[in-house]
């Protein structure tokens, strides 16, 4: 037991951590890619809308390798699992993250992290990270954190974090 918290943590921050330098390094051919998760994003106005996806843990999943070009109206990842964006309800067994924005309903059993804005509603059983703007309610067992601007409710266990300004 000890061991699949310890992978699922490994996996899920080392998502979010590859996911945060990605913008600093560049992939000089896409066989590259498939041993890197440091891959350039598409722009959020170039992803592709679709219904579903579903993830046992990324890149395992109906996205692939390709996760980052669309933007999801109902997301289930398994274990753990990355998106380009959600626009609509995602549910995770350990970890979701998105990387331009998600709008909707977003809960993980652990965590959720999100690299642009989000607009709804965060739940997880520890952590909510986001790293720009946030509009709605975050809940966590543990800690809330919003790098910048924050306008609704955080609730959380132990700390609740705004790097910008916030209104509650």
């Amino acid at each position: 037991m000890k061991n699949s918290i310890a992978i699922g943590l490994i996996l899920g921050f080392g998502l979010s951590v590859a996911q945060a330098q990605q913008d600093s390094t560049e992939v000089t051919t896409k066989d590259d890619f498939k041993t890197s998760l440091f891959k350039k994003a598409p722009d959020s106005s170039k992803l592709k809308p679709i219904p579903f996806q579903v993830t046992f843990f990324t890149p395992l999943g109906t996205n692939g390798w390709d996760y980052e070009q669309f933007e999801t109206n109902l997301s289930v990842n398994i274990i753990a699992g990355h998106n380009g964006a959600v626009n609509g309800l995602e549910f995770g067994g350990f970890w979701n993250s998105d990387r331009h924005y998600m709008h909707g309903l977003q809960l993980a059993g652990f965590g959720n992290s999100v690299f642009g804005d989000v607009n709804g509603i965060q739940g997880a059983g520890f952590i909510n990270v986001d790293m720009k703007s946030f509009h709605g309610v975050q809940g966590a067992g543990f800690l809330n954190h919003v790098h910048k601007n924050f306008h609704g409710i955080q609730l959380a266990g132990f700390s609740n974090s705004v790097l910008g300004t916030g209104l509650i």
